[in-house]
């Protein structure tokens, strides 16, 4: 509960949520007040509804405060938090792309609509990836908001995702492999990452932080960035063989773990990028 000494004219009630909200009631009115107690916001307009001042009056709550304060409430939210970090950096990013326009930055959230969406992502249907990124944002947004009690409605409820047409990425055939690990001798970095890559199968992310801390017993345990779930690998032999390297210096399994560099990353990027784009060892 609030320490502070209570103001006059005022009461506050629990929603269904569990969420605390206050009210100024005074001669059968009842004004909604901001959240927080005792805030800035929450202050000013307890004087402006002490005062009888007109702008005190009630608004709706999915006509008050900016899309960027929305944004700003749901980036330090629960719900944003509890995303993969990955997650959160793509969404974080989406958000600010949005935020840099001042039409989207300081409009009301309350005034969006779903043709407002729906008009967002039909200006991405070029890249419809970008597009779906964008709608799988924006619902988990605006879901919280109504959790929240920001909004009554969620906007994107009805917005259909853009239909991907492709004929997938294209997979490297064991030759190329083979032609890839031939080239890139044991004992290299762009050996140890495609190995990384090949025998134990871990997402770009996971493989570029997993190391010996993680072997025990000739089984790899690591919780994985994106989903935080657990997966236990048995080391294979090629994996023992490159773990070896680091007896004459060479890079070996956990090397880039204790002196890991951008170099690294971007060999496992780079790598990645090559057989997406169907761009096998020449």
């Amino acid at each position: 509960m609030v320490d502070m000494p209570r103001k006059p004219f005022l009461s506050h009630e629990k929603t269904r949520h569990g969420k605390l909200v206050w009210y100024f009631k005074r001669n059968g009115k009842r004004i909604r007040l901001p959240d927080e107690y005792g805030s800035d916001q929450f202050n000013a307009a307890y004087e402006k509804a002490l005062t009888g001042s007109s702008a005190a009056a009630e608004q709706p709550k999915s006509k008050t405060g900016s899309f960027k304060w929305l944004v700003g409430q749901y980036k330090r939210s629960a719900a944003f938090a509890a995303l993969a970090p990955a997650t959160r950096r793509a969404r974080d990013n989406i958000l600010k792309q949005l935020l840099k326009d001042p039409k989207n930055a300081d409009g009301p959230f309350g005034a969006i609509t779903k043709a407002h969406i729906k008009k967002a992502i039909d200006k991405r249907a070029a890249t419809p990836n970008a597009a779906n990124n964008l709608l799988k944002t924006m619902s988990h947004l605006f879901k919280w908001a109504v959790e929240a009690e920001h909004l009554d409605v969620n906007p994107v409820i009805g917005v259909s995702k853009v239909s991907v047409k492709s004929d997938g990425f294209h997979t490297w055939t064991v030759d190329q492999v083979e032609r890839y690990r031939a080239h890139h001798k044991l004992g290299t970095k762009p050996r140890l990452a495609i190995d990384i890559l090949l025998f134990l199968g871990l997402r770009r992310s996971d493989a570029v932080l997993v190391g010996r801390q993680h072997l025990k017993d000739g089984v790899i345990s690591l919780r994985t960035g994106k989903t935080g779930a657990w997966v236990y690998l048995p080391v294979f032999q090629a994996i023992a063989r490159i773990d070896r390297g680091d007896a004459d210096r060479r890079p070996g399994f956990s090397d880039h773990i204790y002196r890991q560099t951008v170099q690294f990353r971007s060999i496992i990027q780079e790598l990645v990028r090559e057989a997406v784009q169907g761009r096998g060892p020449a």
